[in-house]
C-alpha cells in the first residue's frame, strides 16, 4: 500500500528534464553565473550568507537539479555547509 501512495506522489510532481546546450551556450551561461556570484560576494563579510545566496543562484540557474548546496571542512571533517532555494537579503536594517 505504501508503494501505491509513493507512486501517486511521484505522478503529482512536476518533472524537470535536462536540455543539452551548445558548448558556446554553456560557456556563456557559466560566464554570466560567475559574474552574478562575484556580485553576491562583493563587500559581504558573511561566508554563510554568501553560500546561501550562491546555492540559491545555482538552483535557479540549473533548475533540473533536485538539490544544490555546499560541503565545508570544519575541524578536519567534511560537513554539510549550506543549501537554500531562494535568495536572501543581507545587510538590511530591521
Amino acid at each position: 500500500m505504501q508503494s501505491k501512495s509513493k507512486s501517486k506522489m511521484m505522478e503529482n510532481k512536476e518533472q524537470k528534464t535536462f536540455e543539452p546546450q551548445s558548448a558556446s551556450g554553456v560557456a556563456e551561461k557559466y560566464a554570466e553565473i560567475l559574474l552574478q556570484v562575484k556580485g553576491l560576494m562583493e563587500g559581504v563579510d558573511n561566508p554563510v550568507g554568501v553560500l546561501a545566496n550562491v546555492a540559491a543562484l545555482l538552483k535557479e540557474a540549473f533548475d533540473y537539479y533536485f538539490w544544490v548546496g555546499f560541503y565545508v571542512v570544519r575541524h578536519g571533517e567534511l560537513q554539510l555547509g549550506y543549501a537554500r532555494h531562494e535568495l536572501i537579503l543581507m545587510g538590511a536594517s530591521p
